[in-house]
């Protein structure tokens, strides 16, 4: 399996060396930075084709509140735990046990397909694997790495709901969460993905057998 995921691989990435030399061609690219900008393009160029079309579609089919069930009870017991922990006075209550009902607060947080961050992960692995030219178990490797760190984030973000509606108002709290749902989330994907290009797939030892053998003129 393991021979037949590298030489896949290697086909695929001889198929998209030989589109970029033609490319080179095509635009009359002889100088490293020539090749370098229209390399990097047509890497991220790739990369959209793949991505935007699959993130479209999960988003369309995961648009119903409990359409991801499974994953929102995760997330739910993972958060409630946690503010267990912290000493929070908090309940697994609804239908589903996926709403957080505190004490203090008279505002129930029900854990809806949007809070379990599944769209954000697919999204950045799929940037990531999809990135030609790396070691495909190192793009395997950083796309598990990034759904653990994406899954405490997102949980960080919800277990903040409790301190700040407590410390000002549950508006303030919905503001700053739709703020960063929208906005920062993003913006933290995009940086984390630009860190991993400019890292990890960088590194001339997690380049691809075919990317080596590729001499830079």
């Amino acid at each position: 399996m393991k021979e037949y995921f590298e030489r896949l691989s290697i086909q695929i990435g001889s198929y998209l060396d030989n589109t970029e030399n033609k490319l080179f061609k095509l635009t009359n690219a002889t100088k490293p930075s020539e090749k370098t900008a229209i390399s990097t393009a047509f890497n991220f160029f790739i990369v959209m084709v793949v991505v935007l079309p699959i993130d479209l579609l999960f988003q369309h089919l995961t648009r119903a509140d409990n359409s991801l069930l499974f994953f929102q009870k995760i997330v739910a017991k993972f958060v409630y735990y946690s503010e267990k922990l912290m000493g929070i006075d908090v309940l697994l209550t609804g239908p589903n046990q996926t709403e957080l009902s505190y004490a203090e607060i008279p505002i129930n947080l029900e854990i809806v397909s949007q809070c379990t961050g599944l769209h954000e992960t697919l999204f950045l692995g799929l940037l990531v694997i999809c990135f030609r030219g790396v070691n495909p178990y190192v793009r395997l490797k950083w796309a598990g790495i990034f759904a653990v760190l994406i899954f405490i984030e997102n949980a960080i973000r919800i277990i903040s709901f409790y301190p700040v509606t407590q410390a000002y108002d549950f508006q303030t709290w919905d503001k700053l969460h739709y703020f960063w749902w929208h906005t920062g989330q993003y913006a933290l994907l995009m940086t984390a993905f630009i860190l991993w290009v400019s890292i990890v797939a960088s590194n001339p030892a997690n380049r691809t057998k075919l990317g080596k053998e590729i001499p830079e003129k």
